[in-house]
């Protein structure tokens, strides 16, 4: 089925449930931390589904006679909706939802004030099949596998698919992107052919002199399993840092970050979960309890979710959407855009140095970490003075060229390989500073 078709089949569901007067009462029960978590385990009915991934988007709400009058500013910025959906003279005027849909355009926080925009950088990042050139980001090559189909095994004829579209407006595009002028390599397929496609531009690029041309971020919204993807995170994120490339996704988005709405500039999270509903996720859900205990972690470091993307168009036919219900998959290619633009300061940056800069510097507003990229943007340059921490290489070459075969290089290739672990890298240069140092001695010796 069609992103299109999704819709209408959203829109025909919302027109005959919506109750003509939004409440707040509405707004708790349907847009509730417990309902949005219920969104990531699958267990909506219909119009919860509609509500939370569509809400008013393509609506004329004059002409279902819909009343927001007693919400207040938060409550009605809790529900989604696109530049196509009709709002009355009083809603307009009450609420400014063009505002809102503009003010989501931007990540905000003083990240533009850095003047940060992921120039120069390159970042790759694996979804479903979509045509990503209807964002308005920098595509520079789109790679799919030959069957056309995708980890959603979406209908390969679906070139709007939503999901590639808004990940990769949030990752790069020049309108509401974080990393605004990067360059993306877009690739659907397996993980293993992910990595692997990585890995061979990357090398490629060494051989030709391109340094500059090199993939520094992967991003993807989705987690690495071993079992289904014939690949462990710790391999696919060792392989890919040993090309310089760093790997942003599911596995280490969840244990480190969450995300916080800022709906009407109170700053709150999308996961305040209450002890009944996390007594009623353990008895209905048992193999979620930790799953909901990670997202309700209050030291994670919290990123704005309330924000506005390419629904699909380019140009005249552009469609934004704005929505601020808790993500995942929205939140993983704003870290991996954050990610990027740092790396413009220094393009050796890894994930663990720009976590450790995130939260030393995050700010406390409502118990909640919240990111602070000016705060980082400082970290980074004053370590990059001084010195970075050692970070502890946790593989050897043994361990990436046991990787590099599983995804299918043969020995051959592995045998010619010229890139260097981080740990390689340090012993060749202890190496090289020890023998400038005995030939700068030997010559002192001569000398006298």
């Amino acid at each position: 089925m069609k992103q299109e078709e999704v819709q209408n089949v959203y829109i025909e569901t919302l027109i005959k449930n919506l109750p003509k007067k939004i409440t707040s009462e509405f707004i708790r029960q349907y847009y509730s931390a417990s309902n949005q978590a219920r969104l990531g385990l699958k267990d909506l009915d219909g119009f919860e589904d509609a509500l939370l991934m569509n809400g008013l988007a393509g609506l004329n709400c004059i002409e279902l006679g819909l009343d927001f009058s007693s919400l207040s500013q938060e409550e009605f910025e809790r529900l989604p909706f696109d530049s196509r959906t009709i709002f009355s003279k009083e809603t307009i005027e009450k609420f400014q939802p063009e505002r809102i849909l503009e003010r989501g355009k931007d990540f905000g926080l003083g990240l533009s004030e850095t003047g940060l925009t992921g120039k120069g950088v390159h970042i790759a990042i694996r979804d479903e099949n979509c045509n990503p050139y209807l964002t308005d980001a920098n595509i520079v090559e789109y790679t799919k596998n030959e069957d056309g189909n995708t980890y959603h095994e979406v209908n390969p004829e679906d070139v709007e698919h939503m999901h590639g579209l808004t990940t990769t407006s949030l990752l790069a595009s020049k309108s509401c992107g974080v990393a605004k002028e990067s360059s993306v390599h877009f690739f659907s397929g397996s993980i293993k052919d992910y990595v692997r496609n990585i890995i061979e531009y990357n090398q490629k690029c060494k051989k030709e002199g391109r340094l500059d041309d090199m993939i520094l971020v992967a991003s993807g919204s989705w987690s690495i399993k071993p079992r289904k993807d014939d690949i462990d995170f710790k391999t696919a994120r060792d392989l890919l840092r040993a090309e310089g490339c760093e790997l942003v996704c599911a596995n280490n988005f969840n244990l480190n970050f969450g995300e916080y709405t800022s709906n009407g500039g109170e700053f709150q999270s999308t996961l305040d979960f209450s002890e009944d509903e996390i007594k009623m996720f353990k008895e209905k859900f048992p193999q979620s309890e930790s799953q909901i205990q990670m997202l309700a972690n209050k030291d994670k470091i919290r990123i704005p979710i309330s924000r506005t993307y390419h629904q699909v168009g380019k140009e005249k036919d552009d469609v934004f959407k704005y929505q601020s219900s808790f993500s995942t998959s929205w939140g993983i290619p704003q870290v991996a855009g954050l990610l990027a633009v740092f790396k413009e300061l220094d393009r050796n940056l890894t994930f663990e140095q720009f976590l450790e800069c995130a939260k030393i510097t995050a700010t406390d507003r409502n118990g909640m970490k919240i990111i602070n990229p000016q705060g980082i943007y400082r970290e980074i340059n004053r370590r990059k003075i001084t010195y970075w921490h050692d970070q502890k290489s946790e593989y050897s070459l043994e361990h990436i060229n046991s990787g590099r075969e599983s995804i299918g290089f043969s020995e051959q290739e592995i045998g010619k390989a010229t890139i260097h672990t981080p740990m390689e890298k340090k012993q060749q240069a202890q190496s090289r500073e020890r023998e400038d140092t005995e030939k700068i001695e030997n010559e002192e010796l001569i000398q006298e």
